[in-house]
């Protein structure tokens, strides 16, 4: 009997010693877990902290452009606009030597007698007459000396990118390009194309190719070109100044067999919201006239 006591007497300690320290183990771990929750929290909100410093960085070193309706004012006044970047289209009106200084003078075209100076490293071969489409840096005017020996006050553009322009980009540029669905008909083995209209608020632009792979050559007039919007006959402007400013190309007048030929057709102004057709009349050997029709949607 008193053994059997002596055993009840141990078995209970033995088992308040077990809760005993399964309670501290537990209490252990609750610390070490919060412990881990702190650490994650304070290396959650660092992370938050340096991506959202990363991201003003990064906002704050985006390139702010000039609108292009801002691009006169810039032009005038370029104070509160500096370090600001514009992309613009100009034509150069003197050569890399501008008082000293390397670079190029170049005329804004839509707004008359506004100019901009962009520096270059080196010589880039512009002449007096190219385009130039400029993306840079709007810094300090500078003064420079014309050919006349006027000094004028010029809004300096640093950091240029310097490409390439051209007549149609700068004095005639397109707002709007429309594509006949159907842009080829062909008759007795010549074949016409219409691959686009331009629309500029200056003139209208059609891009034609004829090829002729009858055995007979094939005669072209401009007169004998015409748009048809709304019922309303365009000739083409066969005396517009287009064609020798901006070196359009021009269809020949005659095509041989087998043979292409490729041009743009001035027109005056049209409604580019409206479609159209284009209507050509080509003329055989023996005057025999094959008209074609290419409509062109809106």
């Amino acid at each position: 009997c008193s053994s059997d006591l002596m055993f009840y007497f141990f078995f209970d300690l033995f088992n308040d010693d077990s809760c005993i320290m399964k309670t501290r183990e537990s209490e252990r771990k609750m610390r070490m877990g919060c412990k881990k929750l702190v650490c994650a929290l304070l290396s959650c909100t660092m992370l938050c902290a340096c991506t959202s410093t990363k991201s003003v960085e990064k906002q704050s070193n985006k390139k702010q452009y000039v609108k292009t309706d801002q691009f006169t004012s810039a032009l005038i006044d370029s104070t509160d606009y500096k370090g600001k970047w514009i992309k613009i289209e100009g034509k150069v009106k003197l050569g890399p030597e501008v008082s000293g200084k390397q670079g190029y003078l170049v005329k804004y075209v839509p707004a008359q007698r506004r100019y901009f100076f962009f520096k270059t490293d080196k010589d880039l071969g512009y002449q007096p007459g190219d385009y130039v489409k400029v993306e840079g840096q709007i810094g300090k005017d500078t003064n420079l000396v014309n050919s006349s020996g006027n000094e004028l006050s010029i809004t300096t553009i640093t950091h240029a990118k310097v490409s390439d322009g051209s007549y149609i980009d700068v004095e005639v540029p397109t707002y709007c390009t429309n594509k006949p669905k159907e842009p080829k008909q062909t008759i007795d083995g010549i074949t016409m194309k219409v691959s686009k209209v331009e629309y500029a608020d200056q003139e209208t632009r059609v891009y034609v190719s004829i090829e002729n792979n009858s055995d007979q050559p094939i005669y072209y007039d401009p007169n004998y070109i015409i748009l048809q919007q709304d019922g309303t006959h365009i000739n083409s402007d066969v005396l517009s100044s287009s064609y020798e400013k901006g070196n359009y190309p021009q269809l020949a007048n005659a095509i041989e067999p087998h043979s292409k030929t490729s041009g743009i057709v001035v027109f005056s102004v049209i409604s580019s919201e409206k479609d159209c057709d284009v209507i050509t009349t080509l003329f055989t050997a023996n005057l025999a006239g094959i008209d074609f029709t290419i409509h062109v949607n809106a």
